[in-house]
Order: structure tokens, then C-alpha cells, then sequence
């Protein structure tokens, strides 16, 4: 999945980043390029740090999905077989 399919999916319109489903679809494809990256290069630290805070980032946003729309945090959650 690129990031036009996930705005397609879980966005508005075709320019509607904004919306939750979207973010999280976008901090998941990134936390996927990172973890693969540490897989190669386990001693960057920086990156490291960086995947650790785009998880909090993506897990406070699947929260606040939680809350306010629960039939869009049980479609995000699996297209992207997130753990929640």
C-alpha cells in the first residue's frame, strides 16, 4: 500500500491528509521503512528514536480513534494489522 491508496481509503477526497485514518496509515508505512532500515543498521540511534516516537505519535492517534469513531479505528486497525 503508497500513501494515494491509503488517502483514497481513509481520506475524504483525494487531498484530505488531514483525516485520522490517514495519519495513521502514513506514520505506518513510515514506521515500516524505518524498521526495515534498523534492520540493516541496528546501531543508528537517531533512527531508533525516531521510530519510537512515530509509534507514540501513531498510538495516542489510534486512541483518539478509539473514542471518537470506533467503526473507522476497527477498519484502520486491520488494513494495516495494527495491535491495539
Amino acid at each position: 500500500m503508497d500513501k494515494k491508496q491509503v488517502v483514497q481509503q481513509f481520506g475524504k477526497n483525494a487531498k484530505d491528509f488531514g483525516a485520522t485514518g490517514v495519519q495513521v496509515g502514513f506514520l505506518t508505512l513510515r514506521i515500516k521503512e524505518l524498521t526495515e532500515h534498523l534492520r540493516k543498521n541496528p546501531k543508528d540511534l537517531s533512527t531508533q528514536r525516531g521510530l519510537k516516537q512515530k509509534v507514540e505519535d501513531r498510538k495516542k492517534l489510534i486512541k483518539y480513534l478509539k473514542r471518537s469513531n470506533l467503526e473507522l479505528f476497527h477498519k484502520v486497525v486491520e488494513a494495516f494489522s495494527i495491535r491495539h
